[in-house]
């Protein structure tokens, strides 16, 4: 059945026709876009369907250029520490929880931020022990590059107490010398392997993620990774109609996952698909977190003058891996931070990938002009976080000082140098809603109430941008996604107020998502309101 949509105020980001009131769509395609006159001529003849749009809102469907489907999704199945206002919380929840656990299961938690608490530290082994004695715990900090567990999970995972640092990740330790429970980036490995779901479970908690997502409008996503066995598990999910959006699937290497390396062997790359899930890039992990803070950077941390991030691999390596991808077909990227790690990226990417693949580097959040420069020569995509500001930026002054820390996620620059730079949330990061994305782009505002390089701010149409037409681009798919016009797939968010017309960030970042469509079927909301 053919639709039509009338009564809106349609931004199309089409520049020949900016803003419509009406368009027709006909087997999930836009074959018109204007006035509804146009609009029902177009379907003349045949039974259509109306929906009317009651002068809403409405701008084409969001996508998330960098998440997690997977780790958003274990994270509302499981403990939900990010609301929790303290440790002490965060261990009363575990104690409850391990009350109710079956003997001898996993208890998993997520979205802790040590730097946000009170205490200002990470759960210990000791602290987790006294909580739960007899399940193995992981709490994993909000960045996804720590996590705290207790020594029955550190027994699962067959790490020792007094293991050697992995390269890589590094352990915390007692003033013994054993681990005390809290472990760095790649010294996650092993747990995150012992903790890993079951497929079963996995896939209906990825249902209910990609629900929770379309509710926020996002009709697309690029997915970052996920534990040990989870693509398996995306990819059953979405052949067994369980995920709604349509996925961008990276293949990547880091924290227990050498799934790139599978699929080299196969000689399968970017571009290969089945029906609306897509092979993505090939991603390395080069160093940790902006916020955790691990990212490899090249002048020492203001928080630690003695550390300057972990940087996963030799730049050999790195090379070695990029050009394999490369001449398997690969889009190329990496998991790049700090400034040492974004110049490690850039230049191996320049070297070893192919301009037309559109390459791109995850983060790319501490690059000053001189990088900015180098990426832009290379046609690189900076795949950026605006979220993180609001809600890691008075961390980033912390932990890098003021010039480095107010500087992350230069947007104004990279657009000034002519890159399309794709928004994300890495959810569960941060807020997956993109509309906190383009708030935090539009504001770079923190928590806090301090504006992060005012300078580097930017407006709505560009901010919309980042979460539309760039990544639809980035995924070679700019003539069916990412704008609304003739040709486009009907992908598009209704919204319960009009955020063009906003000022207030918070307003933007808190307005209801009404109605999601993806290929014309309404996947939130009740088209009859």
């Amino acid at each position: 059945m053919s639709t039509l949509y009338r009564n809106g105020r349609i931004t199309t980001l089409d520049r020949a026709a900016p803003e419509v009131p009406a368009m027709a769509v006909r087997n999930g395609v836009v074959v018109h876009i204007g006035s509804e006159d146009g609009a029902r001529a177009a379907l003349s003849g045949e039974e259509i369907r109306v929906r009317d749009l009651r002068g809403r809102r409405v701008l084409p469907g969001f996508i998330d250029a960098h998440a997690h489907l997977a780790l958003f999704s274990i994270e509302q199945a499981n403990l939900a520490l990010k609301p929790l206002p303290s440790l002490s919380a965060i261990l009363e929840t575990v104690r409850e929880a391990s009350l109710r656990a079956p003997a001898g299961s996993w208890i998993r938690g997520s979205g802790y931020n040590h730097l946000t608490l009170p205490e200002h530290r990470h759960p210990t082994r000791v602290d987790l022990d006294a909580a739960s004695p007899r399940h193995p715990v992981v709490l994993t900090r909000t960045c996804g590059h720590i996590a705290a567990v207790n020594t029955e999970a550190l027994r699962r995972a067959q790490i020792s107490l007094r293991a050697p640092d992995p390269p890589g990740g590094r352990f915390d330790r007692n003033p013994d010398g054993t681990v005390n429970g809290v472990l760095y980036d790649q010294a996650l490995g092993a747990v995150q392997a012992a903790s890993a779901p079951g497929q079963a479970d996995l896939i209906d908690w990825m249902d209910r993620g990609s629900r929770l997502w379309a509710q926020a409008g996002i009709t697309a996503f690029h997915d970052a990774g996920g534990p040990p066995g989870y693509f398996g598990a995306l990819g059953r999910a979405y052949a067994d109609g369980r995920i709604l959006q349509r996925v961008d699937a990276m293949v990547w290497n880091g924290l227990g996952v050498n799934q790139l390396d599978e699929f080299l062997r196969a000689d399968i790359g970017t571009g290969f698909h089945r029906d609306r899930f897509h092979i993505g890039a090939a991603k390395i992990m080069l160093d940790g977190s902006s916020s955790g803070p691990t990212a490899a950077t090249r002048e020492p941390y203001q928080i630690d003058p003695s550390f300057s991030g972990i940087l996963y691999h030799e730049a050999d390596t790195v090379r070695e891996l990029m050009t394999r991808a490369a001449s398997r077909g690969f889009q190329l990227t990496a998991h790049a931070v700090g400034d040492r790690a974004v110049e490690l990226a850039a230049r191996t990417i320049a070297a070893a990938g192919v301009r037309e693949r559109r390459n791109r580097i995850e983060h790319a959040a501490m690059c000053p002009p001189d990088l900015t420069d180098l990426i832009a020569a290379a046609g690189i995509t900076p795949v950026a976080q605006p979220s993180f500001l609001y809600e890691f930026g008075d961390g980033y002054l912390e932990s890098y000082g003021e010039d480095r820390g107010a500087g992350m996620f230069p947007l104004r620059s990279w657009l000034e140098a002519g890159l399309r730079v794709a928004g994300s949330s890495d959810s569960p990061v941060s807020d997956h809603r993109p509309l906190a994305g383009i708030a935090g782009a539009m504001s770079r505002m923190t928590r806090g109430g301090r504006v992060l390089a005012p300078s580097e701010r930017i407006g709505f149409q560009e901010a919309l941008r980042l979460y539309t037409e760039n990544p639809a681009w980035l995924a070679m798919a700019e003539h069916s996604l990412g704008r609304l016009r003739v040709g486009s797939r009907a992908n598009l968010v209704a919204l319960a107020d009009d955020v063009t017309a906003m000022d207030s960030a918070d307003d933007i970042r808190q307005c209801p998502v009404v109605l999601t469509v993806i290929d014309d079927a309404v996947v939130h909301g009740d088209e009859s309101r």
